[in-house]
């Protein structure tokens, strides 16, 4: 019941308006966090896939699902109103000292040097939204999006080291129910924030891997010349992969994921309903 009951505390915290999300007049201005992006979407949606290939980058450092925002996160938790809702309370000397808790988890992941640019991939991250736009109003979020049936049918067919998120990715119809249950929460976060924020889609890239490194890398400040997507330089970059991307991650980029899921629309039918109304938010289509 974990995941959901998070759920309802940012529900009932976004049903009165996100207090303490917005920036503040009196907040500190040393540090509103320009040299960062958070890279987010739906997990399966292809975050693996960017972070990797922006890495290739001289100037880019990305952490992996590291534990960095999570660290601030506890912190208001342990506060008397708990997280989010402690957030309408944080003075900008609390800002001050919530800013340095995240620079210390980076830190702690980056060891020597500090990039012009840090990628801080987490998938789900976009539930804390509010958070990264209190403590670093500069700061830009990638958000890789991918068609919602192909999104329930590859977390469908993954073998998850089991969290409180995954652990509902155990049949298809949970899969869809998840999907829908975090997709809205996003949907009534993103109209109260001013978020730097970019779409990408997951199969914008695997159509013309070119085209879209141009774009983020625009959005980011970039130079595209300087990023490849070639998989021997994006594997070049790790000692490691270790999320459940890492069989692709070390092949060329393909498109044969994308669209998979009509191969099994008899299995997703009575799910179309669930999923529908985000197809249609996102600009993706059900038909064959």
């Amino acid at each position: 019941g974990a995941f959901e009951w998070r759920c309802r505390l940012l529900d009932d915290w976004l049903a009165g308006g996100a207090p303490g999300a917005r920036p503040r007049d009196d907040d500190p201005v040393g540090d509103t966090g320009a040299d960062l992006c958070f890279l987010v979407g739906f997990p399966r949606s292809g975050t693996t896939l960017i972070d990797t290939t922006l890495e290739t980058h001289p100037g880019v450092r990305a952490l992996e699902e590291a534990p960095t925002l999570d660290q601030v996160v506890a912190e208001l938790a342990n506060l008397p109103k708990g997280y989010p809702a402690a957030l309408k309370n944080q003075r900008a000397e609390d800002v001050t000292r919530l800013r340095a808790i995240y620079r210390a988890a980076v830190a702690r992941f980056l060891g020597d040097g500090r990039p012009s640019l840090t990628v801080d991939k987490m998938p789900l991250r976009f539930m804390h939204a509010g958070l990264i736009a209190r403590l670093f109003p500069d700061a830009r979020m990638l958000f890789t999006l991918r068609h919602p049936c192909d999104v329930v049918l590859s977390n469908f067919m993954q073998q998850y080291v089991v969290n409180e998120t995954n652990i509902h990715f155990d049949t298809l119809e949970h899969c869809a129910q998840t999907y829908d249950r975090i997709m809205r929460l996003w949907q009534a976060t993103e109209p109260l924030l001013n978020l730097r924020l970019e779409y990408v889609r997951y199969e914008a890239i695997v159509k013309d891997a070119a085209a879209a490194t141009d774009r983020i890398c625009r959005f980011l400040g970039l130079d595209a010349d300087d990023v490849s997507f070639e998989a021997r330089a994006r594997l070049g970059t790790r000692d490691r992969i270790r999320t459940s991307s890492y069989q692709q991650v070390g092949e060329p980029i393909y498109a044969r994921a994308a669209g998979r899921w009509r191969r099994y629309r008899r299995h997703l039918e009575l799910l179309l309903p669930i999923l529908a109304p985000h197809v249609e938010r996102y600009g993706y289509s059900l038909e064959e």
